[in-house]
């Protein structure tokens, strides 16, 4: 696996995407468990499940399925799982 991280490259094609990065680090502190609490005292009419406020804030879940076809997928579910957002 660490030949074929090595051969693609991956590590610098994840630094070129760095503004996408910081951007879902900085989500993920802004909206913690306080400010999704918030968020759904808000929009209480709504009656928002806690997967959907994720889903507005950070996007839908990539599977390893979706990974494949959406621009940033790999990248994206690795940083979801790091974060431990999905």
């Amino acid at each position: 696996m660490e030949n074929n991280i090595n051969g693609m490259k991956i590590d610098k094609a994840y630094q070129i995407h760095g503004i996408e990065v910081l951007e879902l680090i900085e989500k993920e502190q802004m909206y913690n468990s306080t400010k999704k609490e918030e968020l759904k005292k808000v929009l209480a009419l709504v009656k928002l499940t806690d997967l959907e406020i994720k889903k507005i804030i950070f996007g839908p879940e990539i599977s390893k399925k979706r990974m494949r076809t959406k621009p940033l997928g790999k990248m994206m579910h690795d940083l979801h799982r790091e974060l431990k957002i999905y």
